[in-house]
């Protein structure tokens, strides 16, 4: 390195890069995505990272058909239109699941947020 070279924060890059993902995300209506914190000083940068992909993911749990189709010559469009039925009404209860699970998640990751940007507030007081 250069004496006219500056020293590059990679961790302090990333965390300005995650929050203006974050704020575009935010602004679009994510409910998690105003509230995870993205850099800090007390804790290692994994968590933060950990923390931010997590807002990236939380609500990535719907289950789309994918149905394979028979090609049998007479029962075929029979067995496709059953087999089609089956798999919408297995995939319905599915995506209510993962719905449950997304409002889980949400919650999880509001209170990792606010337990880390208060734990950082506490330091930042003692110092």
């Amino acid at each position: 390195m250069s004496n006219r070279e500056e020293h590059v924060d990679v961790e302090q890059l990333m965390e300005q890069i995650r929050r203006q993902i974050l704020e575009k995300r935010a602004a679009a209506g994510d409910e998690a995505a105003a509230r995870v914190p993205v850099g800090g000083k007390r804790f290692p940068p994994e968590l933060y990272d950990h923390l931010y992909q997590a807002g990236l993911g939380y609500n990535q749990l719907l289950v789309d058909p994918v149905i394979k189709e028979s090609r049998l010559p007479l029962l075929g469009p029979l067995l496709n239109r059953v087999r089609r039925a089956l798999h919408l009404l297995v995939i319905y209860y599915v995506n209510r699941l993962a719905e449950r699970q997304q409002t889980v998640n949400l919650h999880l990751l509001r209170a990792l947020s606010v337990l880390t940007e208060e734990l950082e507030r506490e330091q930042d007081r003692r110092a």
